[in-house]
């Protein structure tokens, strides 16, 4: 988009594949918070213990 080659459709199809993004991840931090609950231990220890951490986010 920042070299403005992309199509009014790709710009629609980006925005699609966004939405499913979020919406997926969205859906995994309910997933992970339930199972930490479910172990009685903090989001944050779960994670710690799967090895999940956060991402880098590069522009």
């Amino acid at each position: 988009m920042r070299s403005q080659t992309i199509t009014p459709e790709e710009h629609q199809d980006l925005l699609q594949l966004i939405d499913m993004v979020e919406l997926a991840d969205g859906d995994r931090l309910q997933n992970l918070i339930q199972l930490s609950q479910l172990r009685n231990i903090s989001l944050a220890e779960l994670m710690k213990q799967l090895q999940i951490y956060p991402q880098s986010v590069h522009f």
